[in-house]
């Protein structure tokens, strides 16, 4: 280990006597910053719903970084650019932070470890030292990493590093580091191995410990905290071995303990992440989002703590509009004094205390008969304690709006629904089932009797719903009918060898055919012929038992068969007289066409004339025509001889003969 200009820090420190807060710089709301190629995002990320806001800040087109830090004390993004050699010009590594409106400032060169890049960066919660972490030029993989810290309190930004070994593989792949916001623990994900790290530059070592191998990643690209001590990581998922792609990026969410993953949503690909989770965080929803008058909602109140500092005597209060009253608290993770809430569209609890952590209070509030529109309204925490703010009160955020904070916003709807997007028909001897919206705290009664979102129709009839609540009621209807379906194959065939046939059903069906199930029951297996064929062509050279089974867009299906009887008819033509001349020709014809092994035509003494060998009959340019070594044969009567192969694979043999003449 060796040092530069200044002391080393072992882990991440926690204590600040100032800090700065200005106009231009970057608010510390417990949503992250992360950088994609030369755009700067805020990300508005509930892991508690498993839900996400993307919200775009900055375009940053002069500098490309993936090494991020939120500096906790001026409000500002550190980060180093690095500039890869090319021709002949050094590696560059500098120092910069970022302001609210994109620009950035230059701070200073990195001057240790002049041939290793850095990938992942974290500020100590005092906000006193920026740590990065990197490898050699060869490679993010490595068996010797490098760590950096930066004194940010000093003003020619004094470095110390050290490097790192771990104590479980010869390589490591680590590009995201974090800082735990309360015990200053640098935290790390080795992708190499799959699994959280500890970092201990003091003992020159990264450990492992007993965090859980996380089979569902591949890479994570960054790490940070949230206000309520979560630990979130964004990562890519393994690729499926066909796929041609990488699926998206997901959010992990950790525990807190062995590492392993409890929630995770789809996400966008980011270069690197950071966080200011070191506030009093007040987040407000309400479920559903979309109501009708007259019904129940749920309103969560999460409140998050990660200051350091515990938190005593504080006041949350909340008007609601008017038309909605307080039925019940649920739940109340803080105690305090409840000075207004049931009975009333008014919140207030004094003498509130939390430690450092998250919980929540839960309310069930009834919602009057109100106009339809939007209701907005927003809870304040007072009495607040942050180090990093001068603020003693919060208001209530939407977490999954851009802006901050916000008032949570409940939109009251018609009470209506739809039953016409339901199916019709029904099949005979079954039924269907007739289904409307699933809506929370209304009723449902169905002329059938039911009183659920759904009933089943087995007749034909109109089908009549009414919903309604305790100031409104809604109907509509729908008739079903019993879908017909017929299919006829016609009378069975009796064809000859050899023959085409055209499997035409007439069908008639209430619903569109989706499908066709045709099938061979003579053969043994029963086998598949076709499966979306409106009609098939054939040319049997069996008897074949054939059955279609028709489904319809209802699933409704029918049946039918037919028989087919093969004549088998095995016939050669030749002619018995062939006159001299350009057109006498003697070869073999057929009704459809057969395979002729061979041809041999003798003349009455057995001396052969001609052979002709595997052609098909009705092809005159494989018969004789009546020469011998070219000349014309005397006239008389000549014998001949066939072997033909039928479609079947009968072979068959033909003698005859035919009288020539000039």
């Amino acid at each position: 280990m060796f040092f530069f200009k200044g002391p080393f820090f072992i882990f991440c420190l926690m204590f600040c006597t100032h800090f700065i807060v200005g106009q231009n710089t970057f608010p510390c709301t417990g949503h992250p910053y992360g950088f994609r190629l030369d755009t700067f995002f805020e990300f508005h990320i509930n892991t508690y719903e498993n839900q996400n806001q993307i919200c775009e800040r900055i375009k940053v087109t002069e500098q490309r970084f993936n090494v991020l830090a939120y500096r906790p004390t001026d409000h500002l993004i550190y980060f180093i650019s690095t500039v890869t050699p090319y021709n002949n010009r050094p590696l560059q590594r500098q120092l910069y932070r970022m302001y609210q409106d994109g620009t950035t400032e230059f701070l200073t060169d990195v001057y240790l470890w002049s041939n290793s890049h850095f990938y992942a960066a974290t500020i100590s919660p005092d906000g006193n030292q920026m740590h990065v972490i990197g490898a050699d030029l060869s490679g993010r993989m490595s068996d010797t990493l490098y760590f950096l810290s930066i004194d940010l309190t000093s003003p020619d930004f004094t470095m110390s590093g050290t490097p790192l070994y771990t104590n479980y593989s010869n390589f490591s792949l680590i590009n995201a580091i974090v800082c735990h916001p309360l015990t200053g623990q640098i935290i790390g994900y080795d992708s190499r191995i799959n699994q959280l790290v500890t970092i201990h530059p003091e003992l020159q070592e990264v450990r492992k410990g007993n965090f859980a191998t996380q089979s569902g990643i591949e890479f994570l690209s960054g790490l940070y905290f949230d206000p309520f001590g979560s630990l979130i990581g964004i990562a890519r998922p393994p690729r499926p071995p066909a796929e041609p792609r990488s699926p998206p990026n997901n959010i992990y969410k950790f525990d807190g303990i062995g590492g392993e993953i409890r929630k995770s949503s789809e996400f966008r690909i980011v270069d690197d992440i950071c966080n200011c989770p070191y506030i009093v965080a007040l987040e407000q929803k309400v479920s559903p989002q979309e109501t009708f008058a007259c019904t129940e909602v749920n309103i969560t109140l999460r409140i998050g703590n990660q200051t350091g500092l515990d938190q005593a005597d504080m006041v949350l209060d909340q008007q609601l509009p008017e038309g909605f009253e307080i039925r019940e608290i649920l739940y109340n993770g803080f105690g305090g004094n409840v000075i207004s809430a049931v009975g009333t569209n008014t919140l207030k609890i004094d003498n509130l205390s939390m430690a450092n952590g998250g919980d929540s209070i839960v309310l069930r509030v009834y919602v009057g008969p109100l106009a339809t529109g939007d209701y907005d309204f927003q809870a304040r925490l007072s009495g607040i304690r942050e180090k990093y703010s001068y603020d003693t009160f919060k208001r209530s955020d939407d977490p999954l709006t851009c802006e901050y904070p916000d008032p949570t916003r409940l939109k009251i709807i018609p009470l209506s629904f739809d039953l016409s997007d339901n199916q019709k028909s029904f099949c005979k001897g079954q039924s269907v089932v007739i289904k409307a919206p699933e809506f929370i705290n209304v009723g449902y009664l169905w002329n059938t009797g039911s009183t659920q979102n759904f009933t089943t129709a087995d007749t034909t009839g109109w089908y009549r719903l009414t919903i309604f609540t305790e100031c409104e009621l809604y109907a509509d209807s729908i008739y079903v009918t019993e879908a017909e379906i017929s299919l006829d194959l016609g009378p069975d065939l009796t064809i000859e060898l050899g023959d085409q046939i055209l499997l035409e059903p007439e069908v008639q069906a209430v619903g569109s055919a989706v499908s066709y199930e045709w099938r061979d029951l003579q053969d043994t297996l029963n086998v598949l012929l076709c499966n979306t064929c409106p009609a098939i062509s054939m040319q049997p050279l069996e008897d074949q038992h054939i059955a279609l089974r028709l489904g319809d867009e209802f699933d409704c299906t029918e049946e039918d068969e037919i028989n087919i009887r093969v004549r088998k008819v095995y016939e050669i033509f030749m002619p018995n007289i062939m006159k001299a001349g350009a057109e006498a020709i003697l070869y073999p014809k057929s009704k459809n066409q057969t395979k002729v092994l061979d041809f041999e035509v003798y003349d009455r003494w057995g001396n052969k004339l001609h052979k002709q060998s595997d052609f098909f009959t009705n092809d005159e340019s494989f018969g004789w025509d009546g020469k011998f070594s070219g000349r014309n044969v005397a006239e008389g009567v000549y014998t001949w001889a066939m072997v033909a192969e039928f479609l079947d694979s009968t072979i068959k043999q033909f003698y005859g003969n035919v009288l020539y003449v000039k």
